[in-house]
């Protein structure tokens, strides 16, 4: 998914009605109740200052993949100031070709004005998300290839809104 906000993770709560875990900076395991409530729940962090170990936690995230459960990657590693999509980073599609799993993208829409960066209380608005057809990361000749067509869905989903 595009990463907006911090309402983007109040939205998906609400639109997904399935179990999943939510890949974060590890920097959230230090806030008080979320971290905590986060780290109880079985959400992934990762460390984004050293690439070794934020390796050791995606390769940690596999054990959590029993049962149907997914992993949401934000792939943007950020929010984003103005709603636009910033450059995506490998690690979910690394992840996703290993292990030959299906990426779903999803596009949210209008919550960065609900929720943007360095805001504490929301604004009035509304949010669309949209989820675009799975993608096979085995039919994508390598992860560049697979991060372009993600990233062209999420982008799709993202047009008609002006973001």
């Amino acid at each position: 998914s595009n990463h907006q906000g911090a309402y983007d993770i109040l939205a998906l709560y609400g639109f997904l009605g399935r179990e999943f875990r939510w890949v974060m900076k590890e920097e959230l395991r230090r806030v008080p109740f979320l971290g905590w409530g986060c780290a109880a729940i079985g959400h992934i962090f990762v460390d984004r200052s050293n690439p070794g170990r934020a390796i050791a936690s995606l390769e940690a995230a596999r054990l959590r993949l029993t049962g149907g459960v997914s992993v949401l990657f934000f792939p943007e590693g950020t929010r984003s100031d103005d709603g636009r999509l910033l450059p995506f980073k490998k690690g979910g599609f690394t992840m996703a070709r290993q292990l030959d799993l299906p990426i779903l993208p999803v596009s949210i829409a209008g919550s960065w004005r609900i929720l943007p960066k360095a805001c504490l209380f929301p604004r009035p608005g509304s949010v669309r998300v949209r989820f675009h057809a799975p993608i096979a990361p085995s039919n994508n000749a390598d992860t560049e290839a697979l991060i372009g067509k993600v990233r062209a869905a999420i982008e799709s989903g993202l047009e008609q809104d002006g973001n």
